[in-house]
C-alpha cells in the first residue's frame, strides 16, 4: 500500500540533469520519482524510486 506523498530525486552528473519517461506518456519527461511507501522515510523513497527507475 502506499501513502498520497510522493518524492522526486534530482540526479546531476557534469551539470547534466537525469530526466526519464513518464510510462503513460512518453513525450513526458520528469526527474525520478514515485510514491513514499507506508512506514517507509520519504528520502528511502527517493533513494529507491531513483534506483528502480534508473
Amino acid at each position: 500500500m502506499r501513502s498520497s506523498l510522493g518524492t522526486g530525486g534530482a540526479v546531476l552528473l557534469n551539470s547534466r540533469l537525469l530526466m526519464v519517461h513518464h510510462a503513460y506518456d512518453p513525450k513526458v519527461w520528469r526527474i525520478p520519482g514515485g510514491y513514499v511507501k507506508l512506514e517507509e522515510a520519504a528520502h528511502d523513497a527517493c533513494i529507491r524510486e531513483v534506483f528502480e527507475e534508473t
